[in-house]
């Protein structure tokens, strides 16, 4: 996963500001604005932040099958889309939206 400082260095192809192995992904949160990633060997967590919401539902849904993979249900908290508030909050154990990721 490369990441950016700003929507504007993508955009532009300016130089990327780092890149993340989707396996030294420790812990995932959905927040209403944004996805917080934890990352091995990093101090601070990787936060991404998004358009709108269906934007992040999509990234949400694509690295659900991929992290899956290597965290347990406890480290990947995503909210659930048929409900709101805190409550509305599932492990990604249980979220059945899920779509392919393409490289």
């Amino acid at each position: 996963l490369r990441y950016y400082t700003s929507k504007q260095d993508h955009e532009n192809k300016a130089f990327q500001r780092g890149l993340v192995r989707l396996e030294d992904v420790e812990h995932l949160e959905e927040l209403e604005d944004r996805i917080v990633m934890g990352v091995r060997g990093h101090e601070k967590p990787l936060e991404m932040v998004t358009e709108n919401v269906d934007e992040k539902r999509q990234w949400i849904q694509a690295l659900t099958p991929v992290l899956r993979k290597h965290l347990s249900s406890s480290q990947v908290q995503v909210q659930d889309e048929d409900a709101s508030g805190p409550s509305a909050q599932k492990n990604i154990a249980e979220s059945s939206n899920t779509v392919g990721v393409e490289t």
